[in-house]
């Protein structure tokens, strides 16, 4: 019994160690406050992100497929586009059976929060962003929905 206390004691330490670090400036290199997210990572995102993987999960199973893109040479590349202003455009083309391309656009607010994507009402898990990848996961590792996204 004396022995788990112990242990205890020592988990509550390192955890209280490990968490009170921080700094203790919250401002940015251009003069502006934190709000909680990596202006880096903010940076990063804005831009355009063509849809370039999916994958299904149900059940923890599920397989990365290519995205199918309906006619990116004639009409372009589905994608999502994030702007400085915290808006977002999710952007579908398609070809109508008169062989004119058509967009489908749909306007929404994000904000990102550490690997908290927040779009509208759908909350994304960030798995990964480069330069040139985003990967976001909607769900968890047992059911849910990943994409992977390629900079434009």
């Amino acid at each position: 019994m004396k022995k788990n206390k112990i242990i205890y004691a020592l988990i509550l330490c390192f955890t209280t160690l490990l968490f009170s670090c921080s700094k203790d400036d919250n401002s940015t290199d251009d003069g502006g406050t934190d709000d909680g997210g990596n202006p880096d990572e903010v940076l990063n995102i804005i831009g355009q992100w063509n849809f370039h993987k999916t994958q299904e999960i149900y059940m923890g199973e599920g397989t990365l497929v290519d995205y199918e893109h309906s006619a990116p040479d004639l009409c372009g590349m589905d994608h999502m586009a994030f702007s400085d202003d915290s808006t977002m455009q999710d952007v579908y083309y398609y070809l109508g059976g008169d062989d004119q391309c058509y967009e489908d656009v749909s306007t929404y607010d994000w904000n990102l929060e550490g690997t908290t994507l927040n779009i509208n009402y759908n909350v994304y898990e960030v798995l990964e962003l480069t330069d040139t990848t985003l990967k976001i996961r909607t769900g968890d590792d047992q059911n849910g929905v990943l994409l992977v996204l390629k900079k434009a």
